[in-house]
Formats: structure tokens, C-alpha cells, sequence
């Protein structure tokens, strides 16, 4: 990359092209020139703005005394379903399997991430408007005893 290129001024370029759903966009002056192709999303954006993603069975890993909900796709780690509202939980919370407990937003999708298995919160690792990757530790959970 021509190092007389303003990185910030890429990004706003970048802003420019995805708020108008532009195809790409070519800047050029007399020392450089910065082109960009936006990449077609495999699937159409018409999917749920909450889409719930299943915490499978190896999203959720049991470690000894605690079991670890680890994320199941990359992408952004939200506590709370909108800003300036309360978070899905809380450490010491008691949860069922299906309860949601955050959201991660993948190619401006937000999906809904359950906690997998019933149990109560212990930690939060995860830190909010954070990225996170698949895989990644996002909560852990002490199993419920009397769960039967």
C-alpha cells in the first residue's frame, strides 16, 4: 500500500461504500490511488435481525467443576439487546439451556446466543462491543445440581 495513503480516509471511504450499498469505489490524485470492491454476502440480508444460533454441543464444554459456553461464530459480543438496555444477564443468574444470554453481530446480523445448558452464571469473560472469535470462552456456568 502507498504509504502516502491516509488509513482513517480508507475507513471513511469504506463507510461511504457501505452505507450506499455501492458495488465499489475508485479515489485517485496525482500520488495515489486506493480501489475498493465490496465483496456479494452469500446470503441475502432479508435473515431476522435476532437469527437465534444453537449452542451445539461443543459450544458448551464441560471443565471440570464449571461448563464453558464458548462462541459459536465470530463476530461482535453484546451483553445487551439494544444499547441503554439492561443486559440479557448477570453473574448469579440461573439459566435454562434456551434462555438467550448475548448477542453477536456477524455481517450486520445479530444473532441470539442461548446458554446452552442450564446452570448459573459464575463469570463473564467476554467484554461487551468486543470481538470475539468461534470458539473463544464467551461465559461460564455452574451446573445446576438438581437438574433432573
Amino acid at each position: 500500500m502507498d504509504p502516502l495513503v491516509d488509513l482513517a480516509e480508507i475507513r471513511n471511504l469504506l463507510q461511504i461504500v457501505e452505507r450506499h450499498g455501492l458495488e465499489g469505489l475508485e479515489v485517485s490524485d496525482a500520488e495515489s490511488q486506493v480501489t475498493i470492491v465490496a465483496q456479494p454476502l452469500a446470503a441475502p440480508l432479508a435473515a431476522p435481525a435476532a437469527a437465534p444460533v444453537a449452542a451445539e454441543a461443543e459450544e458448551v464444554v464441560d471443565d471440570g467443576d464449571k461448563l464453558c459456553l464458548r462462541s459459536p461464530i465470530t463476530g461482535v459480543f453484546y451483553r445487551s439487546p439494544s444499547p441503554g438496555e439492561p443486559p440479557f444477564v448477570q453473574v448469579g443468574d440461573v439459566l435454562e439451556a434456551e434462555d438467550p444470554v448475548c448477542l453477536i453481530e456477524a455481517m450486520k446480523i445479530f444473532n441470539e446466543i442461548p446458554a446452552g445448558v442450564a446452570g448459573r452464571l459464575s463469570r463473564i469473560l467476554a467484554t461487551n462491543e468486543q470481538l470475539v472469535v468461534s470458539g473463544e470462552v464467551l461465559m461460564e456456568f455452574e451446573p445446576l445440581e438438581d437438574s433432573a
